[in-house]
């Protein structure tokens, strides 16, 4: 498998490489950037914007892991590209998710190439705050269910994520 390292964007060859060889480069890339290279996977369902910046429900990160992977090779057959994005930070570990286009005009418009993995860090990485308890988050985010329009421009990808992980606990992306 080959990467190319382009001065803007870091983009891992498809449909060749695997969830496991993206990902650990996408850690690498966290590395040389300064940042944790422990890397967890979250979905919108998962997470909220309210006044005190963003809340995330703690779920298990290898069930998290293995839904990041099935949507990363529905991805992969859908053959539009996909974009591994790290968006927030908390003590030694960054979050992410994995974003995918509705469609090829989409594409276009987050700038995915189907040849390839887009890698992408924000450039402020949000801080973080969790939620264990079920009844504090379903109150959370009747509260905050307003919020999550405006979810720090993360609106689209976010819903998509939520899409990919419905999708993926409905096992469509089995074959």
């Amino acid at each position: 498998m080959t990467f190319s390292n382009g001065p803007l964007k870091k983009l891992a060859a498809l449909p060749e490489a695997t969830f496991k060889e993206a990902e650990s480069y996408f850690q690498e890339l966290l590395g040389k950037w300064g940042l944790p290279k422990e890397l967890v996977w979250v979905f919108g369902e998962d997470l909220l914007s309210t006044s005190r910046g963003l809340v995330i429900r703690k779920t298990d990160p290898r069930k998290a892991r293995e839904i990041a992977k099935a949507v990363f090779e529905f991805g992969k057959r859908r053959n539009l590209g996909l974009d591994m994005h790290a968006f927030a930070i908390h003590n030694t570990t960054v979050y992410a998710y994995i974003a995918l286009p509705e469609d090829e005009v989409d594409a276009q418009y987050l700038l995915m190439d189907r040849h390839a993995v887009k890698f992408s860090i924000r450039t402020r990485l949000d801080k973080v705050t969790f939620i264990r308890s079920l009844l504090v988050w379903a109150i959370k985010k009747l509260l905050a269910r307003d919020n999550y329009d405006f979810l720090l421009g993360l609106r689209i990808a976010f819903r998509k994520s939520v899409r990919s992980t419905v999708w993926a606990r409905e096992g469509a992306f089995r074959t």
